[in-house]
């Protein structure tokens, strides 16, 4: 009988990232026996974190294991903690948010970033600055800390968003001094702001993996952890370093179906809670049609290794090897294996963006389909695509002269413009 697409991806997802991520999920668990759980608290961070936590449960289920250390979903987002150290950690974070609104206007960075109704209100507030200008970081500064009318009303909303953030964590962690964050990866620059805005407890980062886009060693490093996967590139030496070539196949996995946090809002029982509201359970857990995540839930209830750090080591390392192959050289059936249609993207951007750019047809138009190549979120995949013949050709000549490759094609356009 013939098998169809979604058992393939279920099956493929099985065998290649469930042993990966059993294997993070075992070190995930020895790892807090080193801290005193008196102490210490584990937040798995939404949205990819509550994903994670799903799959820790049920590892420790199926083991018939206690979590060493008390946790809990924590709803977080880059955009909600910006927002809630805009008054009080505003030199740590406001580059960040230029480069999010990049190429906005004032005007509607602020009806992204705060909402539609807060827009309409400060705009017509005395002291506003043209919306229609430039959003700068003059401009920025001008907006939140000049002493306007409309400048003390933004201020006001962020400092709210700051007492609601503090409290929310603050009820969640109970009297905990450290805290323990759990998510996929990769720069952990969340982590950076958390421990920003709250310098009375001590933060680290246990993430599936640590990466820094080639940027070397970021300054919050010492802070976190790439439990699965480190490193500063990929190399063929360490398989599971090939991750970093599709890294949103990570992402994307455990990405569940509901919105990001944009902030908190108070309830009317007093509570604070996500703008967005809690996710139900079943979201969290994979959904029928979530074939990726299925298969890594299913390896994990299986648990064929157990608690045994021998075997465990192994199939990681066999698992590794074999994915690298496919990411490094992936075929046509791989893309839909190993990738998602879409990524969501967050900071409030009603958008989501395609892992797969539609491929240049004309055979000749090679300046569009190497542009294709360089914006598509797995690049090696959409070599496939734009060169289905000869892909594993233009893969292999990416893999050993890929930064001089990227420097030619620079050079291409900038003498074709």
């Amino acid at each position: 009988m013939a098998v169809n697409n979604t058992e393939k991806v279920i099956k493929a997802n099985h065998d290649f990232l469930g042993p990966l991520f059993y294997r993070f999920l075992f070190k995930l668990y020895l790892s807090q026996t080193i801290y005193d759980s008196r102490d210490t608290v584990l937040l798995f961070l939404a949205r990819g974190g509550t994903r994670i936590r799903a799959f820790y449960e049920r590892f420790l289920a199926a083991n018939e294991l206690e979590s060493p250390m008390p946790y809990s979903d924590f709803y977080i987002s880059r955009m909600a903690v910006i927002k809630a150290s805009m008054s009080s950690n505003y030199d740590a974070v406001y580059q960040d948010f230029l480069n999010e609104y990049f190429c906005f206007s004032l005007g509607k960075a602020v009806s992204t970033f705060l909402g539609q109704k807060a827009h309409d209100t400060w705009v017509n507030m005395p002291g506003a600055v043209d919306p229609h200008g430039p959003l700068c970081q003059d401009s920025l500064n001008y907006l939140i800390w000049a002493d306007t009318e409309a400048a003390d009303y933004i201020r006001q909303i962020v400092r709210v968003q700051n007492k609601l953030y503090m409290e929310y964590l603050q009820k969640t962690i109970g009297a905990k001094e450290r805290i323990v964050v759990v998510d996929t990866g990769w720069s952990g620059s969340i982590l950076n702001y958390m421990q920003g805005i709250d310098d009375k407890h001590d933060y680290t980062a246990q993430y599936f993996g640590r990466y820094s886009y080639g940027r070397g060693e970021l300054p919050w490093f010492n802070k976190v952890i790439g439990v699965e996967v480190e490193a500063q590139a990929f190399t063929r030496k360490n398989p599971v370093t090939s991750l970093f070539l599709n890294r949103h196949l990570i992402e994307g996995l455990c990405e569940i179906r509901w919105p990001s946090v944009t902030g908190y809002q108070r309830m009317e029982d007093g509570s604070v809670s996500p703008i967005e509201g809690f996710a139900p359970e079943e979201c969290i857990s994979p959904l029928p049609d979530e074939a990726q995540a299925r298969g890594v839930m299913q390896y994990i209830s299986e648990a064929k290794d157990g608690i045994d750090i021998q075997k465990i080591h192994e199939s990681g390392e066999t698992a590794a090897r074999q994915l690298c192959g496919r990411l490094m050289y992936p075929g046509k059936s791989d893309l839909t294996i190993f990738s998602g249609e879409t990524r969501s993207a967050d900071f409030g951007k009603n958008l989501d963006v395609p892992v797969f750019l539609a491929p240049i047809r004309n055979i000749f138009n090679l300046k569009r389909k190497v542009k294709n190549i360089a914006d598509s979120l797995w690049p090696v995949g959409q070599m496939t695509l734009e060169f289905p013949i000869i892909h594993r050709v233009i893969q292999f000549a990416y893999h050993r002269q890929g930064a001089r490759l990227l420097a030619l094609y620079r050079r291409f356009c900038s003498d074709t413009e």
